[in-house]
């Protein structure tokens, strides 16, 4: 008895160090990959607090902006990411989609084309893979991943684990990838099989192979560049090179330079025969991009904006004042494309002259919504997509036909979502399959706004042809059509379905009866356009934001001014909402969400996240929840702790 006790003590100890074990791996895992993804250049994670409170985002479902392009080798195709795990192929010439690669599971982050132009490689945030497809007929030839622990525990737990650079050896033959942990793989392009590993020792951020294919350097998180031989896998050379990550790497044609770009804000030039540091360009943000012209006489540099300087003498010989998150040089040195946003602008390198604008499969998120039991959240991002809201989770996506969607809304009380389109339709479907429903036909512009009573009864929309119609959610019958005097940004409609609200763009908030259609009063603004309404859960309470920056309460009953949280400090507010409770409005403007509570007028706490274009926030039923969608596309905070 004694023996089977202390083998199942044994037993225990053994367990339990295995799941502790566990846990401070998933901890270490996702702090690598975060400092990672952060050291990447993903600033949607970061959030700044007035007080010393503990925010975490929920989860995040990221725009698309480009962070990798590359042309084929002839010039006459450019990939680039296009959705959320998606790559799309463009034709040069006209700007056309040829075709779409989907099989990544998170942000495709890099992209690369073979040097013969029949393969493309393509890597992202998540799962450690490299994907090799066949350019001709998008078939996913291979799906590379190196087999270790690290790897399946971070799979088995759904946990980041990004390839952090790709690069295609010069005679096609190898393609090499990295990862967080400093290893780099060298893989058989024909065959997909793992030729050699070179272990760095620290995490990797560039990589580039010598134009002759018989070396590889690599750009580390710790600012040094190593030069490694390929065909033993043995270290050539180590340098110090910036003073932080080292995040682009170019050779020149000849081979005789190589080009360093540093999140130090610099641009190095060093000569490959004794490793002397030829040249320092400064520039004012961390290098994106970096390449050689053709005749190597050239080097062209995203910065910020993208720059043009002759390689003997530093001198900068041209400009293009965009500010792009990545770039892509034509073989010929003839045209360069910049990520910008969701869009790739083609430039023609000798005059700077815009030449063509490619917008693919852009996840703008104009519209955000929480279903009545918070267990999804519903985008507008062209189609509509269903998120599971503890995770984020897509769950299904409903696409208007030849359509797109630009506002979304739960109906209270029944599985059905309205969605109002590009083409003036209002689609509504039944969230629990996805079936269509119906599509309701009235207005003759762009539905940028729709809202249900709270008993579900009636759905009001609002477009820019300057009506808003009230539609009988059960026999789907257009009730009325208030015209409004001037152009319509937003409509609410109160807890109750009696008042229908309109922020107009002359500064203007109308409030009309739902049931007989008449102007009970106008509200009139000082501060220019108002962009945003909504009442409280009471309906006592209407809350408006303005073009210039104006954040104000009005009481319902007769219209007086009873509150500004915020006056005129020329940031657009975007979106307000209020908490299920009332007690505390969250505002979105360009640059943070403010939250306040509404009955001290007290800033509770600002976010800070988004980078560019703000589109919408709502919280969820319960309040634990805040959902931000823009061009970056979807965040999910959790606030709850703020509002007590």
């Amino acid at each position: 008895m004694k023996g089977h006790s202390e083998e199942q003590r044994w037993t225990k100890i053994v367990l339990w160090a295995s799941i502790l074990g566990v846990l401070v791996f998933i901890i270490f895992a996702t702090s690598l990959t975060m400092a990672v993804w952060s050291a990447l250049g993903n600033r949607s994670k970061v959030i700044q607090l007035p007080e010393a409170f503990p925010a975490a985002v929920a989860w995040t479902r990221l725009a698309c902006s480009s962070f990798s392009l590359s042309f084929s080798p002839d010039g006459q195709l450019l990939a680039s990411p296009t959705g959320f795990g998606t790559i799309g192929l463009f034709r040069v010439s006209d700007g056309k989609l040829l075709r779409t690669f989907i099989g990544h599971t998170g942000e495709v982050t890099s992209i690369a084309f073979s040097p013969d132009g029949q393969r493309i490689a393509s890597a992202g945030f998540l799962g450690g893979t490299v994907k090799l497809w066949r350019v001709s007929d998008g078939k996913l030839m291979h799906a590379l991943k190196r087999r270790n622990l690290f790897s399946l525990l971070t799979s088995a737990f759904s946990l980041p684990f990004p390839v952090t650079a790709i690069a295609f050896s010069p005679d096609g033959k190898l393609l090499a990838s990295a990862d967080p942990l400093g290893i780099i793989s060298l893989w058989e392009v024909k065959s997909g099989k793992l030729k050699r590993t070179l272990k760095v020792g620290d995490a990797v951020f560039s990589l580039a192979f010598s134009p002759d294919s018989k070396f590889v350097a690599v750009g580390q998180g710790n600012g040094t560049i190593s030069f490694w031989q390929v065909a033993d896998g043995s270290l050539v050379q180590t340098f110090a090179a910036h003073s932080g990550i080292v995040g682009v790497l170019s050779f020149s044609p000849d081979g005789q330079l190589l080009a360093s770009g540093g999140e130090d804000r610099t641009v190095k030039l060093w000569r490959l025969s004794d490793g002397h540091l030829v040249q320092t360009l400064i520039g004012h943000q961390g290098v994106r991009f970096l390449c050689f012209s053709p005749d190597g006489n050239i080097l062209v540099s995203v910065m910020g904006t993208v720059k043009l300087q002759r390689v003997s003498d530093g001198k900068e010989v041209g400009a293009i004042k965009r500010r792009a998150v990545s770039a892509s040089l034509s073989p010929d040195g003839h045209l360069i494309a910049l990520g910008i946003g969701p869009t790739i602008e083609l430039y023609r390198v000798a005059d700077a002259k815009l030449m063509r604008t490619i917008t693919g499969d852009a996840r703008f998120v104009r519209c955000v919504a929480f279903s009545p039991d918070g267990h999804l959240l519903a985008s507008a991002e062209g189609s509509v997509k269903l998120y599971r809201s503890a995770d984020g989770q897509l769950v299904r996506e409903l696409v208007a036909p030849n359509d797109a969607v630009l506002s979304v809304a739960f109906a209270p009380r029944v599985p059905i979502l309205a969605a109002g389109s590009r083409k003036g339709i209002i689609y509504l479907w039944r969230v629990t399959d996805g079936q269509l429903v119906h599509a309701l036909k009235g207005h003759n512009r762009r539905v940028i706004s729709v809202s249900f009573s709270l008993d579900g009864r009636f759905l009001v929309s609002g477009s820019e042809d300057n009506t808003v119609k009230i539609w009988n959610v059960a026999d789907r019958r257009l009730m009325r059509t208030l015209q409004g005097h001037s152009v319509v940004n937003t409509v609410a409609l109160s807890p109750d379905g009696k008042l229908a609200a309109i922020g107009h763009n002359d500064g203007a908030i109308s409030l009309w009866q739902v049931y007989n259609g008449q102007l009970v009063r106008t509200l009139k603004e000082q501060d220019g356009g108002v962009e945003t309404v909504t009442f409280s859960p009471d309906g006592q309470i209407l809350a408006s934001g303005t073009e210039n920056g104006s954040l104000r309460l009005w009481r319902v009953a007769d219209g007086q001014l009873v509150q500004t949280l915020k006056e005129r400090e020329e940031r657009r507010i975007v979106s307000v909402t209020f908490s299920s409770d009332g007690r505390f409005l969250a505002a979105l403007d360009t640059e943070a969400i403010n939250i306040w509570r509404v009955a001290d007028e007290r800033l509770v706490v600002t976010l800070k996240g988004h980078t560019v274009v703000p589109s919408a926030i709502t919280f969820s039923p319960d309040g634990q929840l805040l959902a931000f969608g823009g061009l970056d596309g979807i965040l999910v905070w959790r606030v709850g702790k703020f509002l007590r």
